[in-house]
């Protein structure tokens, strides 16, 4: 399934796929970042697909039933990154859920060439793409102070999206 994703995304003229884990679920601020930073990183992240027919982006929400409602004002990007066809969201969820249990975050990470996951804090779905063998990094709204990727002097915990995006473009000329 995942070879199938990359190539129907790699027809579409697009040479570098991002796959794009959220975490945002909820839009109370108490134990979630909530919606508003999530928002902002869809909203980056679409913008860029829309602008550049290079990249493709595989979109799996941490809870696609609530998708529409978190992306609120910014949803329309999302269906117009859609219309591009260099975008695939997997919004279908369980009958009885809000989560997709069906499509595991391995499946997205290798029809990826680089993998993002938009938590620090909880960042199972980063660490499963990194175990099939993508690159991933970690985008951190907390502002964390300490983690063990930068004690280790690794660079993929990422602040500011301009800058994970510089890195994206470097990485995707080293090809």
């Amino acid at each position: 399934e995942s070879n199938q994703l990359r190539e129907k995304l790699l027809k579409t003229g697009a040479e570098y796929i991002l796959g794009f884990f959220d975490q945002g679920y909820d839009d109370n601020t108490i134990f979630s970042i909530g919606y508003l930073p999530s928002r902002s990183g869809y909203k980056f992240l679409l913008e860029k697909v829309i602008s550049n027919e290079k990249f493709a982006l595989i979109i799996k929400p941490k809870k696609p039933k609530l998708l529409k409602t978190k992306l609120s004002k910014v949803y329309w990007l999302l269906e117009e990154a859609k219309k591009t066809g260099r975008c695939i969201v997997f919004d279908n969820y369980h009958e009885n859920h809000v989560k997709n249990f069906d499509d595991i975050p391995a499946k997205i990470a290798m029809a990826s060439d680089l993998t993002i996951h938009d938590t620090l804090i909880a960042g199972s779905a980063g660490l499963e793409s990194a175990l099939v063998n993508c690159k991933s990094v970690y985008f951190d709204y907390y502002e964390s102070s300490e983690n063990k990727f930068e004690e280790k002097g690794l660079n993929i915990v990422f602040r500011d999206w301009n800058l994970l995006w510089d890195e994206i473009l470097k990485d995707k000329a080293s090809g």
